[in-house]
């Protein structure tokens, strides 16, 4: 066989593949194309209806065509590709359907719905959702506004997505700080509360960190820089003689209406120890974590001595729990390798159940890599560790000690941690110096050439 009939039979074979089903993604010509290809398909096309009656979320609805048996909706991700089905056929009679996804990636998205029967399909119009995102997303505006105030940095939202507390670490530039909690009713934001400090102060941080339990109704706020000398449980918050000790604050929502409920200190404050820079309540709101990135002391694991300040910036983590309206120091947390300028404590998250704790590290300088390394080697500064632990019978105990993969200097792995509601995966984050170039999921580690690059890391 000459070449030119080698090449023509190789054509032929691969346009019966492709007759086979070898395409596989489902492409859509034109609405006027598809009505003139399927001339006994469903006679009407469909009217595709977009609404937002759930939080993050776009919900279809239309109206059954007479003689189509069933329906395909489909999704045009950024609104130049070609269209594609999003989950099975949906069954005559339905009129609905629900689309929960990342709304942000979808800002240019179109959709439409096709009505089908035995013999073909007819589409619908194209319906675009640029115009209309903002309704589905969200757009809150606060009661209080000014230049240079940190509005929503940071923020936590509870579980169902109804209630979100917003920080505002230098509301009005005088540094004193606020929290304002949303709520949304009827698909409609509405701000629900605007909350500050018992003893507010210039300069105090309040909203430097925030964190809701599960049904909204618990809020943590910190306020590392707040300077008063209490310790403990709702102690004495007049005197302003240790300055950046830090506070924390919890609110109680009861009938929608917002109050202080208590104000937390260490067991054993001191000037510039940061206490609240991070917090994380458990789902139900009774146990609450701390992070004190300026502690001092040498102490290890858990409960140890916080009196021997010779670890400057080493930091530790407190743990604080929550029975019937009251609150007291569980536990109080340190590295298994404490060092000076550590800065444990930096990031902290806790399982839903509480009985799971991530602290980050970002300033922890071993070589090691992986889980479980070695913790003495101090030779790659600030490469940065997270530490796990877990809550059990006698008390809290460390259960991993975490490295990245590739582990290098100031990469400060451990900036940023979160763990799965069970407490059975961890992602980590490296976003400071990360010097992989690659892009992408598992590549190449070990190059280097970029100095700002980021990365994720996640444990199970």
């Amino acid at each position: 066989m000459s070449l030119k009939g080698l090449i023509l039979a190789g054509f032929m074979v691969l346009l019966s593949a492709c007759s086979d089903g070898g395409v596989t993604e489902d492409r859509v010509p034109p609405p006027s194309v598809q009505r003139e290809i399927h001339a006994s398909a469903p006679q009407k096309a469909p009217a595709l209806v977009l609404s937002f009656d759930s939080i993050n979320a776009f919900r279809f609805n239309w109206t059954d065509v007479s003689d189509a048996t069933h329906y395909k909706l489909l999704e045009n991700l950024d609104g130049f590709s070609m269209f594609r089905q999003l989950g099975e056929d949906i069954d005559s009679g339905a009129q609905v359907s629900e689309l929960m996804a990342p709304l942000y990636q979808r800002l240019n998205a179109q959709y439409l719905l096709r009505a089908c029967n035995e013999v073909g399909c007819t589409d619908s119009e194209a319906l675009s959702v640029s115009s209309t995102l903002i309704g589905s997303i969200g757009y809150l505006r606060v009661s209080k506004t000014g230049t240079n105030n940190g509005f929503g940095d940071p923020v936590s939202v509870s579980a169902d997505g109804r209630i979100l507390a917003i920080g505002v670490r230098n509301e009005h530039g005088s540094e004193t700080g606020g929290v304002f909690v949303f709520a949304r009713e009827a698909g409609v934001w509405k701000q629900q509360a605007y909350l500050r400090a018992s003893n507010i102060d210039a300069g105090d941080g309040f909203g430097d960190s925030v964190s809701l339990s599960a049904d909204g109704q618990m809020l943590a706020i910190g306020a590392s820089n707040e300077d008063s000398i209490a310790v403990g449980v709702d102690g004495d918050g007049a005197d302003n003689s240790l300055t950046g000790a830090g506070a924390v604050y919890v609110f109680a929502r009861e009938a929608g209406v917002w109050s202080q409920e208590a104000h937390l200190k260490a067991s054993n404050t001191n000037s510039l120890d940061f206490f609240g820079i991070a917090v994380s309540l458990s789902a139900d709101g009774k146990s609450l974590a701390v992070g004190s990135t300026g502690e001092d002391s040498a102490a290890t694991g858990a409960n140890g001595n916080q009196a021997d300040n010779s670890a400057s910036g080493s930091g530790a983590v407190y743990v604080f729990t929550r029975e019937v309206g009251v609150w007291r120091q569980e536990a109080y947390l340190k590295a298994s390798n404490t060092n000076g300028l550590d800065f444990f404590g930096v990031a902290v998250d806790m399982s839903a159940d509480g009985k799971s704790l991530a602290v980050g590290a970002f300033g922890e300088s071993s070589s090691a890599a992986g889980i479980n390394g070695n913790q003495a080697d101090n030779s790659a500064s600030s490469a940065g560790a997270v530490y796990v632990f877990t809550r059990k019978v006698g008390g809290w105990e460390q259960q991993s000690y975490l490295k990245a993969s590739n582990t290098n200097r100031y990469d400060f792995f451990g900036v940023s941690v979160r763990l799965s509601s069970d407490g059975r995966s961890l992602a980590v984050g490296a976003i400071k110096a990360e010097r992989s170039f690659v892009a992408g999921t598992d590549r190449n580690q070990n190059n280097n050439f970029s100095l700002s690059a980021r990365a994720l890391y996640v444990f199970s």
